[in-house]
């Protein structure tokens, strides 16, 4: 079965990428023989995240970014397709099960609209993107 999930050639943009499962499918993902940028917002868990892909003789990169802000969603699909040339596939990974510590029925309106943009608006950032990247 591991060979037939073979990813030689294939660049693979994963966001949320530096912890819990987002962390756990690039270093899957750099192990099927990907290239992978991760993204995240936090630097130091992004550089282990990528320190323990190429350890393990894999090619990865890392971009700082905030996923629900388009701008920088437009800038981190331009820096892998600068580092890597290419773009295949977006595991867009991020997402959130509360916005608040309070009861859902409890949240302000600024709360659900966070928890929106952290869930549904990033993934419509990352993926509209990523059309500029196809091939025509």
């Amino acid at each position: 079965m591991q060979e037939q999930f073979r990813l030689d050639g294939k660049v693979v943009l994963v966001t949320g990428g530096s912890h819990g499962l987002g962390r756990g499918m690039a270093l899957a993902l750099a192990g099927a023989g990907a290239s992978v940028m991760i993204a995240a917002r936090t630097q130091e868990r992004l550089d282990d995240t990528v320190r323990e892909i190429r350890e393990a003789g894999g090619i990865a990169a890392a971009v700082r970014a905030d996923v629900t802000d388009s701008a920088q969603v437009n800038a981190m699909v331009a820096a892998c397709v600068a580092e890597f040339g290419a773009l295949d596939v977006v595991f867009a990974n991020v997402g959130s099960s509360t916005a608040s510590d309070a009861d859902f029925w409890d949240y302000t309106d600024e709360a659900f609209r966070e928890l929106l943009d952290m869930n549904l608006t990033s993934s419509f950032y990352t993926c509209r993107d990523r059309k500029s990247t196809r091939l025509n």
